[in-house]
C-alpha cells in the first residue's frame, strides 16, 4: 500500500507579481481607504506612496479650511 505525502489537488502556481513602480518583486497589494486595489508594490514603493498620499490629504484639508 502506497501513502501519499502530498495533496492531489494542486494544479497551478501563482507567483508574486512585480512592483508596479520599480519592477522588483512585490510584497503586497497597496489598498485605498475604500479597499480598492492599487496593485502590487514592494515595501519601499508602497511606503513612499502612502507618505505622499498623506501629504496630499493634509494639503487638501488645509485648502478646504482656508
Amino acid at each position: 500500500m502506497r501513502t501519499l505525502d502530498e495533496t492531489p489537488n494542486l494544479q497551478w502556481f501563482n507567483p508574486h507579481s512585480e512592483c508596479r513602480m520599480c519592477g522588483k518583486r512585490s510584497n503586497g497589494i497597496l489598498m485605498s481607504n475604500r479597499n480598492e486595489s492599487y496593485g502590487a508594490h514592494c515595501n519601499r514603493c508602497a511606503e513612499k506612496r502612502l507618505k505622499r498620499s498623506k501629504e496630499i490629504r493634509k494639503m487638501l484639508a488645509k485648502e478646504q479650511s482656508a
